[in-house]
């Protein structure tokens, strides 16, 4: 007998294993060294090693240690795909994925295709039997694709070992009903397409948001509940004006703003969902900015300029007739302290400020220069009135303060949709 046994090598191996495979050891070395006997070592679970005996002096060894360590240098060495690196051991990990992945399908079509010969098909059914099938082939185009470029065999007797024979693919109806997109993961997936124009308002909004791989989930769902939440003439507007892609950054560190030469936002989309002023209000104010520039400055009108100013007179000159106020200033100041909740009161104060020159100034407001310009007010009044037809809380504070300006504001909005 002898003392001594050479460990095989193969190509991937994982890394605990890299540095014993192929090497000469001694009986106990196989097991303090390699790992014998235990899952994770020699001969252990998904451990694709063996061992001979070696006699020194005589046996032959089948590499030396410098090519062993030239040959794990060069499987060490990472090919990217898709923007991800793989070492040959990671390329052989998701090669299997891959492989486990179709399989899966292949037993979720044959069992959904059995379904149908049961007489439970239905359209649902058909569709999603048709998704999985475009999933199917995808993912055996991805593992013929990353197995060349990862310079790895074909094994896809991996694949076809279910014995489920061949799935036929649909592939002139996938390509006319699904479609590929990019997740938030950054992984490229499979939907079926949408008919847009079958879409509710909300459902038109619904699909953008989860197509959008810069709103995460949570994020997304509290967008459509506030979107679900508006009134009519306000969906429809924005489905009307608002693009696909019409914020261009969500992660700006500066104010949100609208940029008019570009017609795209820019807003903090994680600061925004926890905005003091109500969940997501700089979205749907900045997006009521972009509807008033597209629609061709819609709130540049001298009628609402008009009603605005009403609507601000009445309610001060109410409050100091209540209040058995002296004067107006007096009023303006007490109305001041009023307007001191961001939630109720941040639009309120912005256009008050606006309007009476920063006689009343509350909670929320501009720089010094901003009201220079008269158009600033009501391109503020707009876009702030628009936030609010999707927002219960803010709605009743801008009806409280500006009745007659929101009732020309919402007639304006039944035009636009037509």
């Amino acid at each position: 007998g002898t003392e001594y046994f050479e460990v095989s090598y193969h190509v991937g191996a994982r890394p605990t294993h890299q540095p014993w495979q192929g090497r000469v050891w001694s009986k106990d070395e196989l097991t303090n060294v390699c790992g014998l006997g235990s899952v994770t070592g020699l001969c252990g679970a998904n451990c694709y090693h063996s061992y001979l005996p070696f006699i020194p002096g005589v046996s032959v060894r089948t590499y030396t240690d410098e090519e062993l360590d030239e040959m794990i240098k060069q499987e060490n060495q990472k090919k990217s795909y898709n923007g991800k690196e793989y070492t040959t051991y990671e390329a052989l990990q998701h090669q299997r994925y891959l492989e486990r992945t179709a399989r899966k399908y292949r037993q979720d079509i044959k069992l959904m295709q059995r379904g149908f010969v049961d007489g439970e098909s239905n359209d649902d059914l058909k569709d999603a039997l048709l998704l999985k099938q475009a999933r199917y082939k995808k993912t055996v185009a991805q593992y013929n694709d990353f197995s060349k470029k990862m310079g790895l065999p074909l094994q896809r007797d991996r694949i076809y070992k279910d014995g489920l024979g061949r799935i036929k693919v649909p592939e002139k109806t996938i390509a006319r009903r699904t479609e590929v997109f990019t997740a938030l993961d950054g992984t490229t997936r499979v939907r079926k397409k949408v008919d847009e124009s079958k879409l509710s308002d909300y459902g038109y909004f619904k699909n953008q948001i989860n197509n959008n791989k810069n709103i995460n989930k949570s994020e997304g769902a509290i967008l459509k509940r506030r979107f679900s939440h508006g009134k009519k003439d306000a969906k429809a507007v924005y489905r009307k004006f608002v693009p696909e892609n019409s914020v261009i950054d969500y992660e700006f560190i500066d104010n949100p703003r609208y940029n008019e030469r570009e017609k795209k936002i820019y807003l903090n989309l994680a600061m925004d969902a926890h905005n003091e002023r109500g969940a997501f209000a700089t979205w749907f104010h900045e997006h009521g900015h972009l509807i008033d520039d597209c629609a061709g400055h819609i709130s540049d009108d001298p009628e609402f300029f008009a009603l605005l100013q009403e609507d601000a007179l009445i309610y001060r000159k109410n409050y100091e007739r209540k209040h058995n106020l002296k004067t107006l200033e007096e009023a303006d100041k007490a109305i001041s302290k009023e307007l001191n909740d961001m939630r109720l009161h941040s639009a309120i104060s912005d256009i008050f400020e606006g309007l009476t020159n920063r006689s009343i100034s509350g909670c929320a407001g501009h720089l010094d220069d901003y009201w220079e310009h008269s158009s600033h007010i009501t391109d503020e009044a707009f876009a702030h009135m628009f936030e609010c037809e999707f927002d219960s809380i803010r709605y009743k504070q801008m009806k409280k303060y500006f009745p007659k300006s929101l009732k020309y504001f919402e007639g304006k909005l039944k035009e636009m949709r037509k």
